[in-house]
């Protein structure tokens, strides 16, 4: 054993290792004898054991599949005909809403793919003068529309502690609406389809390991706001997509 200056040297670490074994068996476990140069000495390592690790929970990516429901409203109100006299007016510009998807999270950030069902809604415009060619226009160009589609949205962790997360996202809707218009002569229905951006807020709480609720308030560019409250279900898959 080497001391030098009252400090253990690295050499002393089998010997430590090998706690109270005898000086005989201590030389047969540092002995290699399957090295064919039995001139070299080696320490087997069975007599170190060294902990380390660069990364930690909060490294590794979480995958989780997420639902939701909620609730939608049109901002915009519907802008009334002017090409005659109006006697009745029914306006829904509200509708439940719900999401399925799934995504993935590492460290500060979430990519979430899913379906949205933003909800149906509708408007009733009755009157005795009413030119149909220009107010069956009006009526889809200014009618409030809830949609349904696919979203992409990526999200950014503002803070989190070890049950409450906030973070802010941002994400494109793929939708298509089906616009029905009921007239005297029949029903006219008219597809549209688009492409349009949104920006959200969420509240994360943490039930346990896998199971958060959340809740989110979104603005979409279609002039619409919606509140949605849902289940994460999270879980590792670390053995497929292991981290280096």
């Amino acid at each position: 054993m080497l001391v030098t200056n009252g400090s253990v040297t690295q050499e002393t670490l089998p010997a430590k290792a090998l706690g109270e074994m005898s000086a005989g068996d201590a030389t047969d476990k540092i002995n290699n004898t399957d090295n064919p140069d039995n001139g070299d000495v080696s320490v087997t390592t069975d007599s170190l054991l060294i902990a380390n690790s660069d990364s930690d929970v909060g490294d590794k990516i979480h995958w989780f599949i997420t639902a939701s429901a909620g609730h939608s409203k049109v901002i915009d109100a519907l802008l009334i005909p002017s090409n005659g006299d109006v006697e009745h007016i029914n306006i829904d510009n509200k509708g439940s809403s719900y999401t399925i998807g799934g995504g993935f999270h590492y460290q500060r950030f979430s990519f979430i793919l899913s379906y949205t069902h933003l909800g149906e809604d509708g408007a009733e415009i009755s009157g005795a003068t009413l030119n149909r060619d220009s107010f069956e226009q009006s009526l889809l160009d200014t009618a409030p529309k809830l949609v349904d589609g696919v979203s992409v949205e990526t999200e950014y962790t503002l803070c989190s502690n070890d049950r409450v997360t906030a973070a802010v996202g941002v994400g494109l809707l793929v939708w298509s609406l089906e616009d029905k218009s009921q007239l005297q002569s029949g029903t006219i229905r008219d597809e549209e389809q688009g492409v349009d951006a949104f920006y959200q807020v969420n509240l994360a709480y943490r039930l346990n390991e896998q199971i958060h609720v959340t809740l989110k308030v979104a603005r979409y560019q279609l002039a619409l706001n919606n509140v949605s409250v849902g289940l994460q279900y999270h879980f590792f898959l670390t053995c497929l997509f292991p981290m280096v």
